[in-house]
């Protein structure tokens, strides 16, 4: 098959890969890409750097990770998790 494969028609893009170095679709402006890699060091992987040049909505694997922690917290407390605490806090250089 064609590489990187072609995503027309896909209006969200998730890679749950951990393959953070290399674009592994190709994208297209309008798409929202989730990319679901991270490192603590906080650095942009290839995907979300390509789909940010190409102005797509971007929800980067840190911020997939305070969402998922986030929902977590308010299933097992039933309190509204503090999410900008959160994010402040996954960011926050170690």
């Amino acid at each position: 098959g064609e590489w990187p494969p072609n995503s027309e028609g896909c209006d969200l893009i998730v890679n749950a890969t951990p393959i953070r170095d290399a674009v592994l679709v190709e994208l297209r402006p309008g798409q929202t890409v989730v990319d679901l890699a991270y490192s603590c060091d906080d650095a942009e992987t290839a995907l979300i750097a390509a789909a940010r040049a190409l102005g797509c909505t971007v929800i980067d694997g840190l911020e997939g990770l305070v969402r998922q922690g986030a929902k977590s917290f308010e299933i097992w407390t039933g309190v509204p998790a503090p999410i900008d605490v959160m994010r402040a806090a996954a960011r926050e250089p170690r």
